[in-house]
């Protein structure tokens, strides 16, 4: 009964928890996405900074 009662009181405010989900989601996604990009510009510098192996150097800077 109580877990029937928190799903009614649930879906009073399912559409604003929906939206905040939806914008917390971006939020992570956004930040996921701007670190991937830095750790992999990173390991690009590294890779260019050793000079070992020709492969790499040539698919970061393409």
């Amino acid at each position: 009964m109580i877990a029937f009662v928190r799903c009614v009181e649930a879906r009073k405010t399912s559409s604003l928890q929906f939206v905040t989900a939806i914008i917390v989601a971006f939020d992570w996604l956004s930040l996921c996405w701007s670190l991937s990009i830095s750790l992999a510009s990173q390991g690009c510098m590294l890779a260019e900074g050793r000079k070992e192996d020709w492969e790499v150097r040539h698919s970061c800077r393409s």
